[in-house]
């Protein structure tokens, strides 16, 4: 019995850097050479879908020097340390040089988005986050339990006298200061997404909520959103799909979301070493964006977005 067990270890110990040669070349495959997109979307069947959130190119690398370690510590085929150890440092500087990151330091922002996953965080930590801010508008989605109740029967703005809470239904919800005069709420909503559009002073703001099981097609909910956000001046949300998806197309031919050649970190999920890029804020074309950037909380596995505009 002994002797099978340490004959089955010692097999599975020597097969391991061939497994993650499957494992790395196999995700490199998926995101850069499937056609119609890095499989950035959820349009080419759930099997991809699962596989290219489960293996963002991030993580491929992290991989990738896993492999280069488990073959140089068993001294296996020289060019399969080569192989590994070329993989791991192309990947690493796709990761870290990619041209596309987020634009400076957001200091008086227009408007913040954050998910509030799924209603878990205490009050206290939705006002500081507020008061810290110090932006013009605040949205949020999965407000749930004790933040759904706390948007809804004014606790909220007794923490915040300086504001006023709006709650959509579904976790959408939004805060801006008193001396806004907030209208014309508009929802729709299916079994893919939930949105809300709201008019915020001379602002009209879009809230999404595009869910994230693997099963879901994409394509649908955001050519919905497409058409819903078209007279927005500013669409955020949790799309629960990369900005560089195929399918974001349609929004940005109209919204501009601060994007820069500048690489920087893009990622806002999940926190604390976030590896995909699902939350964002659009701005209509034509209105010019100061600065763009996700900030820096940990209190959920999102991290929150904020956008600064010309005013």
């Amino acid at each position: 019995m002994k002797r099978s067990l340490r004959f089955l270890l010692n097999l599975f110990w020597r097969s391991t850097p061939l497994l993650f040669l499957f494992i790395v070349f196999g995700g490199v495959v998926l995101h850069f050479f499937i056609k119609d997109g890095p499989l950035t979307h959820h349009g080419k069947g759930w099997v991809l879908s699962v596989a290219y959130y489960g293996l963002p190119v991030r993580l491929i690398a992290g991989l990738s020097w896993v492999w280069f370690g488990l073959a140089a510590a068993q001294k296996i085929w020289r060019p399969h340390q080569i192989l590994s150890l070329v993989s791991a440092l192309s990947l690493t500087a796709y990761c870290l040089w990619s041209p596309s990151g987020f634009m400076g330091e957001v200091r008086k922002p227009t408007l913040v988005f954050w998910n509030l996953d799924h209603g878990d965080l205490p009050l206290s930590e939705v006002t500081d986050f507020i008061k810290t801010q110090d932006a013009g508008i605040y949205t949020f989605v999965e407000c749930f339990d004790d933040l759904h109740t706390a948007f809804t029967n004014g606790s909220l703005e007794k923490r915040l006298p300086k504001h006023q809470a709006h709650y959509f239904g579904g976790g959408l919800a939004l805060v801006t200061g008193k001396d806004q005069t907030v209208t014309a709420v508009t929802k729709k909503e299916s079994n893919l997404y939930r949105f809300a559009k709201v008019q915020v002073g001379e602002l009209r703001v879009c809230i999404v909520d595009i869910f994230s099981h693997p099963w879901l097609d994409r394509r649908i909910a955001l050519a919905d959103l497409a058409d819903f956000a078209a007279d927005c001046d500013l669409v955020s949300g949790d799309f629960n799909t990369p900005y560089d998806s195929t399918h974001m197309a349609s929004l940005i031919a109209e919204f501009d979301c601060g994007r820069t050649d500048v690489p920087t970190n893009r990622e806002t999920w999940p926190r604390p070493l976030p590896l995909l890029s699902l939350d964002h804020i659009f701005v209509k074309k034509g209105r010019e964006i100061i600065a763009y950037q996700p900030v820096k909380k940990w209190a959920t596995d999102h991290s929150p977005v904020a956008v600064q505009l010309e005013r």
